[in-house]
């Protein structure tokens, strides 16, 4: 009978398919979250986006290592749109010197620009003009003409800031040059336009700016932008009442005055109080007064109205992070009482644990001893179970009194207590223990080797619980002493830290948190690449300023080498600095030693 050579062809195939439906469908989903994350930010809805990134973090707890990049990049995008700066600019370096591992995609572009408009946000042209530099590169690789424009606008913008027109103009005309035709965002192109009006006009090129600026209002019209619309009209109507064609000026001034004086928004309010004003000026030059003071008066109508909202706003905020600065304090009080429940619990466990072995051992060798002997001995161990008592009762009075104290009262004083009775008893029962053994000599049970052992870990474990407790020396004694303790904490045979200070005072909590950090991961630097056998951390206050000195006799390093790599963590130090409008300068020198200088402002 003739059976047909495809069909177990059909059904391996449907086996197979049947195999791969599950994962293909589950990277849909993935992808269908991602792209809903970017839907979200284009609205400037954060909240929405944000919820769509934490179902992929709950769906997908372990991510390829290209999504994981992919939702760095949306989660920085997230905290940009919010205002945190810092904390995007941390993760997309963080994802940036992953994506160097990997084969060339658009996220390298991508990442690369959104650092570089960080820097330039923070007015550090020169890291800025790099990172889109490298995005440039990245999209050359990739012949993506979009990117490559994208990236000239970027670098154009930043030559603009700095006042350098020429190289501005430059670029601005190579991003016209590579806009694509088709598929590419006319919004950026009008933006390009707007800003070669105002090169233009530095140059006194008028006819040439209103060039740019017809252009603009073309592509705003056909994107029915309102708004850019009504900002370059007005521009037009200051470029035409600049070349006394009054008529014409007022012409693109009303245009612009009847598109917006019917919304509602702060910026289109702050664009129609200025094209009133505009107005105003050109009534006065053709000596219609009463017109003029009419407009005027209309522009600056709006402008009071602006300023009283943006002074409730502004009381509204402050109230509001009051408010979350109130939750915070007691958030971190409850955790802290929390901490203490847990060490109380656990240092009465111990104290449990040793009256219990104490207690039966006691038995154990009472039972070896002749009768004067075991009267003696029982003695003795009757007394050590008193102070072991004593001991457990004090400590169980002193932490309860400590708990009524403020946190950092409370680890203090149980620090204290630790270290200064605790330890004691179990040294005084350690010597009872040895005094022990030694009458009893060869008849010595193994018990009390075992509670000789027992005691000794247990004083070990106090010791260390000691120290733990006293970690918080920045937020108890503040950033001189935290240093100071930093640097005999690294201080070794090998390695000395040395450490002054002059005029340094207690200062807000954050500044300290934030310098603190600075000033740790530098030193940590120096213990792990620099090879130096002495280092030095100066800091004194000049002129409501804090300058901080980190020196060490290391190896050096070329820092363009280490920047280019993002090592030793300089990018991420650099942009703690500029956060907190600080400046920073670091010299190497090979095979001699590193100085770093950092200027920081004290918050009033």
């Amino acid at each position: 009978m003739y059976r047909s050579p495809y069909r177990l062809l059909i059904v391996v195939f449907i086996t197979i398919n049947g195999l791969f439906n599950h994962s293909l469908y589950s990277q849909k989903q993935l992808d269908s979250l991602f792209a809903e994350t970017a839907f979200q930010l284009n609205l400037s809805k954060e909240c929405k986006a944000q919820n769509a990134l934490n179902q992929i973090q709950e769906l997908y707890p372990e991510l390829s290592e290209k999504d994981a990049l992919r939702f760095i990049y949306y989660q920085a995008a997230i905290n940009i749109n919010n205002g945190i700066d810092d904390l995007a600019l941390e993760g997309l370096l963080t994802g940036f010197t992953k994506l160097k591992n990997l084969e060339t995609s658009k996220y390298h572009h991508l990442y690369a620009e959104e650092i570089g408009r960080i820097y330039g946000r923070a007015n550090d042209f020169k890291l800025a003009i790099d990172f889109f530099k490298q995005g440039l590169s990245f999209a050359t690789e990739q012949n993506d003409s979009l990117a490559i424009s994208s990236a000239y606008l970027n670098i154009g913008s930043i030559y603009q800031m700095k006042q350098e027109m020429g190289i501005a103009e430059v670029n601005y005309e190579k991003m016209l040059r590579f806009f694509p035709t088709e598929g590419g965002d006319t919004e950026t192109l009008a933006t390009v336009y707007s800003n070669l009006i105002g090169i233009a006009l530095g140059k006194g090129e008028f006819d040439l700016a209103q060039d740019y600026g017809i252009k603009s209002v073309e592509i705003h019209t056909q994107n029915k932008d309102t708004l850019k619309l009504a900002g370059v009209l007005s521009n037009l109507g200051s470029i035409s009442m600049y070349l006394k064609e009054l008529d014409k000026s007022n012409d693109y001034y009303f245009k612009a005055y009847e598109l917006l004086k019917d919304r509602t928004d702060t910026k289109s309010r702050e664009i129609t109080a200025l094209t009133l004003d505009n107005i105003s000026q050109v009534y006065y030059l053709k000596e219609s007064y009463k017109n003029g003071y009419d407009y005027l008066f209309e522009g600056t109508s709006i402008e009071r109205e602006l300023s009283k909202e943006k002074l409730a706003n502004k009381i509204s905020e402050i109230g509001a992070k009051y408010a979350l600065e109130e939750k915070e304090k007691q958030t971190e009080i409850e955790r802290s009482k929390k901490e203490s429940r847990e060490l109380l619990l656990y240092i009465l466990g111990i104290a449990l644990a040793g009256t219990l072995v104490s207690i039966f051992l006691f038995i154990r060798a009472t039972k070896l001893k002749r009768a004067k002997t075991k009267l003696e001995f029982e003695r003795e161990k009757i007394e050590q179970a008193h102070e072991i008592e004593k001991m457990q009762n004090d400590v169980q009075m002193k932490i309860l009194n400590a708990t009524l104290d403020g946190r950092e009262a409370e680890r203090k004083h149980i620090s204290e207590i630790l270290h200064d009775t605790v330890s004691s008893l179990l040294s005084s029962a350690n010597l009872h223990v040895v005094a022990v053994k030694m009458q009893l000599k060869e008849q010595s049970p193994p018990e009390v080797e075992k509670i000789q052992a027992i005691i000794s870990e247990t004083s070990d474990k106090v010791r260390d619980l000691s120290h733990k407790l006293m970690s918080s020396v920045l937020l108890k004694f503040g950033l001189r002493t935290a240093i100071e303790d930093l640097c005999e904490k690294y201080s070794n045979s090998r390695l000395t830290f040395k450490f002054e200070a002059k005029d340094i005072g207690r200062y807000d909590e954050h500044f300290e948190v934030k310098t603190h950090h600075i000033i740790e991961e530098l030193a940590n630097n120096i213990m792990k690449h620099s090879n130096a056998y002495n280092a030095s951390i100066r800091m004194r206050v000049v002129k409501n300023k804090l300058n901080i000195e980190i020196f060490d006799d290391g190896d050096g390093f070329n820092l363009q080498e280490v920047t280019k790599k993002d090592g030793l963590g300089l990018t991420q130090v650099k942009a703690r600095v500029k956060v907190m409008n600080g400046k920073i300068e670091i010299k190497p020198f090979e095979n001699t030693g590193t100085q770093i200088y950092i200027d920081l402002p004290i918050p009033n």
